[in-house]
């Protein structure tokens, strides 16, 4: 009963594929590290567009209903009130209500909220491409000296042959990437990612002429813990059925005349609850004890039980 604490008070699946399948020492983790120290998720060493493989982030694909171009005057229109609606959205962490800018990174002063993908969807409902000279996949306006790289901005792109300006395209992709300095940071974030996630899986996106797909950095553990829990009944009525299975195996049968019955002479069944219930006790100590001692318990140690109990 005293070790059996630690599942009450301690009791967490440890998911991490990383950590499951991959040595302690492993060379691609010094690798990613180094990705790690040169370009921090700090605000002073953002910049848009860097992949840093650790930066927590909500990257959006949005493509057109009926599958034409995302540059058309009406879907130009309703991307842009869909960038607002991100860039607006609230989120509650420990009730208390906040806004993407409280936890977004800062580029030049600002909040990053994918100004390029804006300024673009602008500049064809003006139908000012043609005039503004918009290329692909680099794209120079007179604002600015600096080249715009476009191709990790459109997807499908369609150009005219003589003079390279962009005719229509597919799809947009825009990014959202977020504070994780400190561990109140990271946990909003995932707040707030996962918030959005829903809010776009139930449709709630301000726009009707276009379908947005989501991915962010707590997908992985997100898809992890709902198929866990869709096979959690699964696996509590194999449970059942597996203790009287094993019950059932020591009953011997024997033949008296034209009937059958059981032979509570060489039958065993106490004993095979005696077994099952000290293997149930052993299986809660162990774990129990372990994550007392702060030992972590993985994913699949679930099967543990099914192993113990075949045997």
């Amino acid at each position: 009963m005293a070790l059996s604490t630690g599942l009450i008070f301690k009791f967490k699946i440890y998911r991490n594929i990383d950590y499951l399948f991959s040595p302690v020492e492993a060379p691609w983790k010094y690798e990613e590290q180094v990705f790690s120290d040169l370009w921090e998720s700090r605000d002073d060493q953002f910049y848009p567009g860097k992949k840093v493989l650790r930066r927590q982030g909500l990257n959006l694909i949005v493509a057109s209903v009926d599958g034409g171009s995302v540059l058309r005057l009406e879907q130009a229109e309703q991307f842009i009130r869909l960038l607002d609606w991100i860039a607006n959205s609230t989120f509650v962490y420990n009730n208390t209500t906040y806004r993407y800018k409280d936890i977004c990174l800062i580029f030049r002063d600002h909040c990053f909220a994918n100004i390029h993908a804006f300024f673009l969807a602008k500049t064809f409902i003006n139908g000012d491409q043609v005039r503004l000279n918009v290329t692909y996949p680099h794209f120079q306006s007179g604002l600015q000296s600096d080249f715009i790289d476009l191709s990790m901005t459109l997807g499908d792109v369609k150009t005219d042959p003589a003079s390279g300006v962009i005719i229509s395209a597919s799809a947009w992709l825009i990014s959202y990437q977020q504070k994780q300095q400190t561990h109140l940071l990271q946990e909003m974030g995932k707040t707030w990612e996962t918030t959005m996630g829903q809010r776009i899986w139930r449709r709630e996106i301000p726009t009707d002429l276009l379908n947005v797909y989501f991915f962010h950095s707590n997908t992985l553990e997100e898809e992890l813990d709902e198929g866990n829990r869709r096979t959690m009944p699964k696996f509590v009525l194999t449970f059942i059925v597996l203790i009287i299975f094993s019950v059932l195996g020591t009953l011997t049968l024997t033949r008296k005349g034209r009937f059958v019955a059981i032979d509570w002479v060489i039958s065993k069944p106490y004993l095979a609850w005696a077994g099952l219930l000290s293997t149930l006790l052993a299986i809660i100590s162990a774990i129990g004890f372990g994550l007392l001692t702060d030992i972590v318990f993985i994913d699949m140690a679930t099967v543990m039980p099914f192993l113990i109990i075949c045997k």
